[in-house]
């Protein structure tokens, strides 16, 4: 799997038990913009601010 710029993405689950919000695992997804070689930039679909741009290993990605 390769992940590339265009690619709608969500965190992994091994991700996700890292990210419990009130004893719920929650997930994060967007559309990957930019592609660092082992990271990417996503635009957060639940972002609740202007501030929507997330950095991840794509490791910690996959494709949703």
């Amino acid at each position: 799997m390769s992940i590339t710029v265009g690619d709608y993405v969500q965190t992994t689950e091994e991700y996700n038990n890292f990210c419990t919000v009130l004893g719920r695992v929650s997930f994060i997804s967007g559309e990957v913009v930019e592609d660092y070689g082992n990271k990417v930039v996503i635009i957060d679909d639940a972002a609740e601010t202007d501030d929507d741009r997330l950095e991840f290993h794509k490791s910690d990605l996959e494709l949703a």
